[in-house]
């Protein structure tokens, strides 16, 4: 469970004379993923050396309990590097927002959305949408489970067309959108998967 103060003196505590955690501004007490968020009218305006205070709570000793915890700010876009994974959450009926740079014009561009806890859907498109929705996005991948999209780099030209000499990149925007509170490990990777296939031959094993 996750409790948040605004300050190391009220910082959250866990009284086992009461059996509860004190002192707490927001918390979220879920089985399972947690998720809380904090809208700046729950908290007194603070204009320097500003922080918050997290308690995690562990209810179970034996297995002690593992977990990760990703912070952001409401709305903000998270960077994707090529070929590179990111773990995070979103809240029920929530977006969390992503980026990723494509400089290659003949490059494809995969997204993939695995759910570690939850059903998460993916919503893609390109400037000047930079936060796609379910009702206002380009590509999409609404499966149950994991969500995979792969962009042909064709089809990405009708949008944005890159030119590494002249410094034109093209940003493409995904958003993840929450049914309930879903943790999920999100990958984008950039590759030449269709103009450059891989050729196969009979009786070899490819990896």
């Amino acid at each position: 469970d996750v409790y948040v103060s605004q300050n190391f003196e009220s910082r959250p505590v866990y009284d086992t004379g009461k059996g509860k955690v004190l002192n707490w501004t927001a918390r979220s007490e879920k089985r399972g993923s947690d998720h809380v968020s904090l809208p700046r009218t729950l908290f007194s305006a603070c204009h320097e050396d500003c922080y918050f205070i997290i308690g995690v709570l562990g209810k179970s000793v034996v297995p002690t309990a593992r977990f990760s915890l990703v912070v952001r700010r409401q709305d903000s876009i998270v960077a994707l590097q090529d070929g590179v994974a990111l773990r995070d959450e979103v809240g029920d009926d929530e977006y969390v927002h992503f980026s990723v740079k494509v400089t290659d014009p003949d490059a494809d561009l995969s997204i993939h959305l695995t759910p570690l806890s939850g059903d998460p859907d993916l919503f893609v498109d390109v400037n000047p949408n930079t936060r796609p929705s379910k009702d206002n996005h380009t590509w999409a991948s609404q499966s149950f489970g994991s969500d995979t999209l792969t962009l042909q780099a064709a089809d990405m030209k009708t949008h944005c067309t890159p030119n590494p000499a002249i410094g034109l990149v093209c940003d493409y925007f995904l958003s993840v959108f929450g049914w309930e509170n879903a943790s999920f490990s999100i990958l984008a990777s950039l590759h030449r998967g269709w103009t450059e296939p891989t050729q196969l031959f009979p009786c070899l094993l490819y990896t």
